[in-house]
């Protein structure tokens, strides 16, 4: 007996669940985050000073000064990713890909996007966590 193996050409996931606290994700997408700066840079590089505010909204859900960006637009991937951006001058901007859902966290003090400024939300999803 020989099987044939078949191939899938499309997929339509579907999802019902409470609505998203995206707080809570966001903490947990910046803990992510922080930790895999730390596992990139070291433990000293990752307690610096300059992450004390990610460290108070994650550990003490204190407000942050910045956002959540989740990519509207979503392609498919059979695996996940964490990119972090170090070369960039003002900022540390992560990328999260789980599974072709995209999201980006900022580990500076200050907003990365001002969605008032930019068109940013044609693309994105932009939750502000300052709230």
């Amino acid at each position: 007996m020989i099987l044939k193996k078949k191939s899938i050409t499309s997929l339509k996931l579907s999802l019902k669940s409470k609505k998203i606290d995206f707080k809570k994700l966001s903490r947990a997408f910046y803990k992510i985050a922080l930790c895999t700066v730390a596992y990139d840079k070291g433990k000293k590089y990752a307690l610096g000073n300059k992450f004390d505010h990610i460290r108070d909204f994650v550990l003490n859900n204190k407000p942050i000064n910045n956002n959540l960006l989740m990519l509207k637009n979503c392609v498919p991937t059979p695996s996940g990713t964490i990119t972090v951006y170090y070369d960039s001058p003002q900022d540390v901007p992560v990328v999260i890909n789980i599974f072709g859902v995209v999201f980006i966290v900022h580990l500076n003090e200050n907003p990365f996007i001002n969605s008032k400024t930019t068109d940013i939300e044609t693309q994105f999803l932009v939750q502000d966590l300052s709230k």
